[in-house]
């Protein structure tokens, strides 16, 4: 697993900003020191700089991340983290997991009830937390620009509550 820094790249980037980056060496504003957690890319086997170069690799102008890539393929699977976790949770067997299936922690259960809170909750997450960050931080319209920033945090509001009533774990 290659894990990107978690800010992108800054306006002084001589390969531009914005940009998810594969940079172990970076120095993290709120430590002062590199994240251990970030990687080099390895999975492409082309050491790319950027996330974008993975993508421009198959002739995609994306740029997210996550990315599940396929190194016999040589393809991005996909880049949208829900199916992202099924298909993991599907596969960890094959894939190598040392624990056995009892061991290991189920992320989608075949319990449709369970099913449909975890779809409603990704659901939410991802418009109005994910799309809503584009949203309000791209809009030129102001009715727009509040619509999303209230939701955005109605719905943080939503998840810390299910948290803190211990619903979620």
């Amino acid at each position: 697993m290659d894990v990107v820094f978690p800010n992108r790249a800054q306006e002084h980037n001589p390969e531009g900003p914005n940009n998810w980056q594969f940079a172990p060496e970076r120095i993290a504003m709120l430590t002062g020191a590199p994240l251990p957690e970030c990687a080099t890319e390895t999975a492409t086997r082309q050491a790319f700089r950027f996330v974008r170069n993975i993508h421009d690799a198959e002739g995609s102008k994306e740029r997210s991340v996550p990315i599940l890539y396929d190194r016999l393929s040589r393809w991005i699977v996909s880049n949208e983290s829900a199916e992202i976790v099924r298909m993991l949770n599907r596969s960890a067997g094959p894939l190598g997991i040392q624990y056995s299936n009892k061991m290991r922690h189920n992320l989608y259960p075949a319990d449709n009830n369970l099913r449909e809170d975890i779809n409603a909750l990704n659901k939410l997450i991802y418009i109005a937390i994910n799309n809503g960050a584009y949203k309000a931080g791209f809009s030129s319209d102001k009715a727009i620009y509040e619509t999303a920033y209230r939701k955005y945090f109605d719905a943080l509001a939503k998840l810390e509550s299910l948290l803190t009533d211990g619903l979620l774990f």
